[in-house]
């Protein structure tokens, strides 16, 4: 095929697309109409009623969980405390950040020691 017929496929394609978009809207509410001469009538008391005021948008809303005092602030920051040095003490975590040179070299080993663990399987 040339390049001339590829695309002149392509733009035929490409319009029956957009027909075919374009009247499957109309063929489907064909089917929507109704033909027995019954008309259907809204549900009363359905959607947007005219009260003849404006909402109210000042209402504060329902507080979800009822906020922190200074007593259950000071509760929380304690354990935060004592767990990060509980975690400091026992070394977890430390040395992940803030070495260079441990990273710089886990990366140049870190190939080949795994390559080494999965080989040994």
């Amino acid at each position: 095929m040339t390049i001339r017929f590829k695309s002149r496929l392509l733009a035929v394609a490409y319009r029956a697309s957009l027909a075919v978009l374009f009247a499957a809207p109309l063929a489907l509410s064909g089917c929507a109409s109704s033909s027995g001469g019954v008309e259907l009538a809204a549900a009363p008391g359905r959607g947007p009623m005219n009260t003849g005021t404006y909402p109210n948008l000042n209402v504060p809303p329902q507080v979800a969980a009822a906020p922190l005092n200074a007593g259950d602030k000071a509760n929380l920051t304690g354990r935060i405390a004592s767990a990060q040095s509980r975690q400091a003490a026992s070394g977890r975590g430390a040395g992940t950040t803030g070495d260079p040179a441990w990273v710089k070299k886990l990366t140049e080993n870190h190939g080949k020691d795994t390559l080494e663990a999965i080989e040994a399987q």
